[in-house]
């Protein structure tokens, strides 16, 4: 207010006819006026939409790369051949057969003396390679289990002879189709023969 006072007797001399009421609301305005905060200037936005915005510089047509694919056509192909149930018939090989004498041994067991009764891994192994010849060969019938002992009873003749029909059932040979014998004979030894004895 005091250094309004002491300015208003030049602002009188400048303006005649204003009052000192006049002179301070003229002051305040120019106050007032002088600590506004001075509003930035708003620029417009840009917007850019569709195609229009920065262009990439144009590529000079030299430098474009061309690749080239090259694509390989292979021959047609035939269609496949359809082959009938006869035709596979007649191209399949004839089933092997097991050829055998009722009235010769097909397999042969060796004991080492009379009281032996189970069999060893040998006598396991010829019976499957027996076992495996029979089913490859189609047959089917009649297998005699004939047991022989060179001693005076036969017991452990028939305890072996017991012992093969059990292995032969387990491998799939029907009861029905063994038959089991067991004797004493001195020429024979301690020995199991196996008959294929044909269609039962």
């Amino acid at each position: 207010m005091t250094a309004y006072i002491s300015a208003f007797p030049a602002f009188a001399e400048e303006n005649r006819g204003f009052s000192l009421s006049n002179f301070f609301k003229i002051k305040k305005a120019e106050d007032q006026d002088q600590y506004r905060p001075v509003e930035q200037e708003k620029k417009p936005a840009i917007v850019i939409s569709g195609n229009a915005g920065p262009k990439m510089p144009a590529v000079p047509a030299g430098e474009i790369k061309k690749e080239v694919i090259v694509t390989t056509m292979l021959p047609p192909q035939p269609a496949p051949k359809i082959v009938t149930l006869e035709e596979k018939q007649k191209a399949q090989p004839p089933p092997v057969t097991v050829e055998y004498n009722p009235d010769i041994p097909f397999m042969t067991l060796m004991f080492q003396h009379t009281e032996q009764r189970n069999l060893e891994p040998a006598h396991q192994q010829i019976l499957e390679d027996t076992l495996k010849t029979i089913k490859t060969g189609f047959y089917h019938g009649k297998i005699r289990i004939q047991s022989f002992s060179d001693g005076q009873s036969n017991k452990p003749a028939m305890d072996r002879a017991l012992k093969v029909r059990e292995y032969l059932l387990q491998n799939g040979i029907a009861l029905t189709d063994l038959d089991v014998q067991a004797l004493p004979s001195q020429k024979q030894g301690n020995a199991i023969h196996i008959f294929l004895l044909g269609e039962s």
